[in-house]
């Protein structure tokens, strides 16, 4: 009977993991990942919630050091006074981390097709609506 249920829990759990999309934001509660088209360019978008707005804007920070750690930027901008945006623009697309303060939200926004940072910001007024 206990084995029954050792195997019954490792079923589970493998079903789980395998169950479990790979997301690029690995913190906060998931509340979709879809695909965007603009002006014919690609986009994929990750969107996470958190309880309230410190642990949004704490993981906000960690998320973007995260992604700094992790990637190789040709160019990169942020918002110096409110800290609500990054935008990484690396050898084949462009990453964007977004904190959305009133809904305790965090966007990530990665092109699938390469880009310059200014075609992505001509695109960029429709992401921020979605």
């Amino acid at each position: 009977m206990g084995s029954a249920i050792t195997i019954l829990i490792i079923i589970l759990l493998l079903y789980w993991a395998i169950q479990k999309p790979a997301t690029l934001i690995n913190r906060g509660k998931l509340l979709g990942t879809y695909r965007v088209s603009i002006n014919d360019h690609e986009y994929y978008i990750e969107e996470v919630e958190f309880k309230g707005y410190q642990e949004a804007l704490h993981n906000y920070f960690k998320i973007v050091y995260d992604i700094d750690n992790t990637v190789t930027s040709k160019n990169v901008k942020f918002d110096l006074y409110d800290w609500s945006f990054n935008i990484w623009e690396i050898e084949n697309s462009i990453i964007e981390i977004r904190h959305f303060r009133s809904f305790n939200k965090v966007r990530l926004v990665k092109s699938l097709t390469q880009l310059t940072m200014e075609e992505y910001e001509k695109d960029n007024m429709g992401l921020v609506e979605l």
